[in-house]
Formats: structure tokens, sequence, C-alpha cells
């Protein structure tokens, strides 16, 4: 379990927080955090109904 959150969280930064700063900067990846955020909430808020 343990080698594979290590995985993900090298592939999540190689393939998105990575080339957000190159692109976009700090800007874009507080865009992409903020997407990823409302997709927990969203999960959560519909969990519960």
């Amino acid at each position: 379990m343990t080698i594979a959150a290590l995985f993900l969280t090298i592939l999540l930064f190689a393939a998105v927080v990575g080339p957000a700063i190159q692109r976009g900067g700090v800007g874009e990846l507080v865009g992409v955090v903020a997407i990823f955020l409302a997709i927990l909430i969203g999960e959560r808020w519909v969990r519960t109904r």
C-alpha cells in the first residue's frame, strides 16, 4: 500500500504539478487544486445523500 501511494504521488507530481508550474505558474496549480477539492467535496456530498 505504501509503495502504491508513493508511486501515485510521484505520478501526480510528474503529470500534473510539474507541468502546471512550468506552463502557468502557481495560478494554474491553484486551479488544479481547486478542481480536485471540488470533486472531493462533491463526492462527499453525494455519499451523504
